[in-house]
């Protein structure tokens, strides 16, 4: 039976992210079913209007999700019991804006946000555009440190490696977004006071375990 060593590679790297990703919901109640989702059109095309307006393409605002979904609440009656009573339809977009990074560029697209009636609530995360490059440094980062630990091990116990005998890598989704997160709901105050901030890095990590033959 021939002699192995198997060893884990782990890469590393800390990464500027280049990616701004706005997250914008918006909700239109009504208990009429078609007005509701008026409002809603209507929304959508007051926000469209108004990022264009700052210089951004109405295309570049992508719906990631759209629900309508029946709004209750529960109210005490004059016996004191509970009753369940209709609010309306509540329909809901669920949106994402992206762009290259530039503080001035996100502080046009908050500014445009505030102007708007519609009120969104935004979410801003930051991220990297080129995932597979990220990824892809890992992968060779960590079996080249899968290496260098393998080939010190042989060496400090007087053999050599050989040929790979099996790579063995458990695949998931690569992380690729900052810590940093902006979240400012309160849209009357945000053209009066733009934030000027560097997100923090991107840090992701990758491993692969390799198994080599010792001669």
């Amino acid at each position: 039976m021939k002699r192995t060593i198997c060893i884990k590679g782990v890469g590393k790297t800390s990464v500027k992210p280049d990616l701004v990703v706005v997250s914008l919901s918006l909700d239109a109640i009504d208990k009429d079913y078609a007005k509701a989702v008026e409002k809603a059109n209507a929304q959508i095309t007051e926000l469209r209007d108004a990022l264009g307006g700052a210089g951004f393409d109405k295309s570049e605002l992508k719906t990631k999700n759209f629900s309508v979904t029946v709004k209750n609440k529960s109210v005490r009656d004059k016996d004191g019991n509970y009753k369940t009573v209709f609010e309306g339809y509540d329909c809901r977009h669920d949106l994402a804006l992206e762009f290259d990074f530039d503080s001035a560029r996100l502080g046009d697209a908050l500014g445009a946000m505030s102007a708007c009636s519609a009120h969104p609530q935004t979410d801003i995360s930051f991220a990297v555009k080129d995932k597979n490059a990220v990824a892809d440094k890992l992968l060779e980062d960590a079996v080249r440190d899968a290496k260098s630990k393998a080939t010190t091990i042989a060496r400090a116990s007087g053999v050599k490696l050989g040929v790979i005998v099996s790579v063995e890598y458990d695949w998931r989704e690569l992380d690729v977004m900052s810590a940093t997160r902006y979240s400012d709901n309160c849209v009357a105050l945000r053209a009066a006071a733009p934030v000027d901030f560097v997100p923090e890095n991107v840090k992701a990590s990758d491993a692969v375990t390799v198994t080599w033959e010792l001669e």
